[in-house]
This record gives structure tokens, sequence and C-alpha cells, in this order.
């Protein structure tokens, strides 16, 4: 990958960036008075529903790069958290459609009717084998959690993979970092049996006093590396970061118009946001 290849990408993206929801936004959002309101002022910010404005966004921003840009090595966790899913819902009778995440490179009706039909074995190479394989664990013994460890390994090694394809120094170091903090989250959640996931290194600087936490601290570290990353003029890494970053916006809007809608109050909606990527 040439530095130079993504100097309109580069462009693009800075203009993209100066649209992103500021500190002053999330305090508006957060004293909404209703989840009606929150949606009102995003639409007068002339953003969407945050999955379609994730989508069209992450496609605008494809489009301006060179074709063999790895940037859908972002979307494979969102692919193989959507296999999850579907498998789950497969086997316990549950709607798996509120639980699908946006962008993905496979789309959920595809995963869904392969596994409905009893046909993984046509899925795309990325989910092909690991989706058999989840698929007879649960079919055989049951086990949830065997299949899930079984997909993580299978999503870290296909990151893995791609960042060593990719020859990036930037995209193997956020891949190898990715990786880490996904295993220190599973190690940390699972207790004892899980806990030869976890890097030590990483499980000793993680807050282990609550889930939430945990999680927080997990996307702070990658938010960090991506800050660090996003100041290069131009490039791969201000693109990818973007990209990125905009997956921790959505995160957020997530977050609080979920909590408005339940009720939640702001200043317990905002202990659990992020770091801001702008």
């Amino acid at each position: 990958m040439r530095d130079s290849d993504y100097l309109y990408a580069c462009a693009f993206v800075r203009i993209l960036e100066s649209r992103m929801l500021g500190r002053a936004d999330y305090e508006t959002l957060l004293g909404a008075a209703s989840h009606e309101d929150a949606l009102r002022y995003l639409s007068d910010k002339g953003r969407g529903s945050a999955g379609e404005d994730l989508t069209e966004t992450w496609n605008e921003v494809k489009a301006a790069c060179p074709e063999d840009a790895p940037l859908d090595i972002l979307l494979y966790q969102n692919d193989f958290h959507n296999l999850k899913a579907i498998l789950k819902a497969l086997f316990s009778g549950a709607d798996y459609m509120p639980l699908m995440l946006e962008p993905y490179t496979i789309a959920p009706d595809i995963i869904h009717r392969a596994a409905a039909e009893g046909k993984l074995e046509g899925l795309p190479a990325l989910l092909r084998q690991p989706a058999v394989e989840a698929y007879e664990i649960l079919a055989r013994d049951g086990d949830g959690q065997a299949a899930e460890i079984l997909l993580d390994q299978a999503l870290f090694a296909v990151i893995a993979e791609t960042a060593k394809q990719s020859k990036n120094a930037f995209l193997i170091q956020w891949a190898d970092l990715n990786i880490r903090l996904i295993n220190t989250k599973t190690a940390l959640r699972g207790g004892p049996q899980s806990a030869m996931l976890g890097d030590r290194r990483t499980m000793a600087g993680a807050p282990k006093d609550s889930i939430t936490a945990l999680e927080l601290w997990c996307d702070n570290q990658l938010i960090q590396y991506l800050k660090i990353n996003r100041q290069k003029l131009f490039g791969f890494e201000p693109v990818f970061a973007f990209l990125a970053g905009r997956q921790f916006e959505w995160q957020a809007l997530r977050i609080i118009l979920s909590g408005l809608r339940r009720g939640i109050p702001a200043g317990a909606l905002r202990e659990r946001l992020r770091d801001l990527y702008v």
C-alpha cells in the first residue's frame, strides 16, 4: 500500500470527520426530554438512522479508496457476531433481526437462510468452515460456549491473516491489539474456565470490577490507538481510523438512544460513553 494512493480518500474523510458529533452534541442528546427529541436533534444535524448512516458512510469511503484497501477487516467482527446471533436464534426459536450489526460483508439473510436450510457449506469462505463446525457443536452437544470460542478463534485467525497479508505495520498492530482485547474480555467474563484465553499483560491493566467498566476500558484502548494514527497527513491509517471512529460513534448513539427509551438517567449513560474520537 502506497500512502499516495489514499490522497483523495484522506481529503474526503477529513471533511466527514468535521461532521462527526462532538462533546456538546452528546450532552444535548443526554439532556433530551425523550427518545423522540433525541432523534429529532440527530435529524436536524443531518443524521439518519444510526445503522443506515454508518453503512452509507462506509460505502462512500470505500469507493474513494483503492480497490485492494483492506478495509473489510473492520467488518469481520460484525459478520461473526451476526453468525453467532443467528445460530443461537435458530436453536432457541428467537428472532435474530434485532441483534444484527451493520455494516457487514455478508448479509444476515444469507447467513440465516444457509443455517435454516442446513446449507452452511454454501456460505462465503470467510464464514463457511467455522459456521459448519459451530453448527455441529450446537446440534450435537448444545454447547453454546464451545461454539462461541470456536467462532472467536476463527475470527482472530482471519483478522490476523488479513493484517499480515496487508504488510501494513499499523494494521498488524491494530489486529494484535484488537485480538488481545477481545481475548481479555472473554477471559474475564468467563472466569477460570476462560482465563487461558487472556493475554497476561493486557489482563494486568484491565479493570475487573464490572463487565461495563471492562468493555469501556477495552474500547478506549482501541480509540486511543486510532487517535494517534489519525494524525498522519495521508495514507491508509487516517482512513481506517476514521471508519473505526465512526463505528464507535454509532455505538455511543446506541447507548444514548436505548438509554433514553428505557428511562436511564443521563449520569448513568454518561458513565458508559467511550472516549471521543474527535
